[in-house]
């Protein structure tokens, strides 16, 4: 019996402390995996929003071009239908985008916003689970 208990492994005892430091890293490592993954996903966001923003940008700069041909245009034949017709319906597209480009920015700026909190919220989360550590 006494050899039995000799080739037995037992785990030697932890204090409680190293229970709640053990589980205080875990938390805080979870904390921040799932605060990345939602930074993750608001920065992925905020990318498209910009692409849509470039392109609305890069619209804009071709419908000013086209505009500006078309009242050079006008300028020589104030009589032409046809691009009478196509500058107001450019100035129409014009101010379409204007909104959209107006609307994607605000969406840009609520966006960054929001990381910029969660991104305090974690550093936050972080210090707090450190001083609980800490005082385990």
């Amino acid at each position: 019996m006494d050899m039995q208990l000799q080739n037995q492994t037992y785990e030697k005892p932890t204090p409680a402390g190293a229970d709640i430091i053990g589980f205080g890293m875990a938390s805080k490592q979870a904390a921040r995996d799932i605060m990345g993954s939602a930074a993750d996903n608001l920065r992925g966001s905020y990318m498209e929003t910009m692409a849509d923003l470039s392109a609305i940008e890069e619209d804009i700069s071709a419908l000013e071009v086209e505009m500006s041909d078309l009242t050079s245009r006008l300028v020589q034949n104030p009589h032409d239908r046809a691009a009478q017709r196509s500058l107001m319906e450019s100035r129409q597209m014009y101010a379409g985008l204007q909104e959209d480009r107006q609307y994607f920015q605000q969406h840009a700026d609520s966006l960054q916003k929001e990381y910029d909190a969660r991104s305090q919220v974690t550093a936050k989360a972080g210090l707090t689970l450190d001083s609980y550590i800490k005082a385990a």
